[in-house]
């Protein structure tokens, strides 16, 4: 049955507590040197994508001595990203996608599947929300590149 895929971010506790009576699946995206949470089995969780990187951009990274000493979201991660929501758009009642505080790093990613797929994101922007502006480009970039399916204007 094709659904009306929404997509929302939140919190890591709150993505631990998320439950719902329609089908959904999960993008945990975790700080490099961190644990994914425990998401309690849920028969309407499909299934779950856990990416490491932390909430920075690129050119923060590395100490002035070039040592690393943070890891920025990857084309690869958000190529990742596309071709799971390209599996999963139209065959989930929601997609949750969440970070640890839920509003930099998740709001980034979820405002671009939306923006991708016409939906509004106006409230992915309310403060304290600041979607990250590298996850939000990587992760529109991917989508165009994977050819996830855009509405009919």
């Amino acid at each position: 049955m094709p659904y009306a895929t929404q997509v929302i971010a939140l919190s890591r506790s709150e993505a631990q507590q998320f439950r719902s009576e329609d089908p959904y699946v999960i993008v945990s995206l975790t700080d490099s040197d961190a644990e994914h949470p425990q998401i309690p089995p849920d028969v309407n969780l499909k299934e779950r994508l856990s990416l490491h990187f932390d909430d920075i951009y690129p050119e923060y990274c590395t100490a002035p001595d070039g040592s690393k000493l943070f890891c920025a979201m990857e084309e690869r991660d958000a190529d990742t990203i596309a071709a799971f929501v390209r599996k999963w758009w139209s065959q989930v009642a929601t997609i949750v996608v969440h970070c640890h505080a839920g509003l930099s790093r998740s709001t980034g990613v979820a405002a671009a599947i939306r923006a991708h797929h016409g939906h509004d994101a106006r409230d992915l922007y309310e403060i304290p929300r600041t979607p990250n502006r590298h996850c939000f480009a990587l992760v529109a970039q991917a989508l165009e590149r994977a050819g996830v399916t855009k509405p009919s204007r």
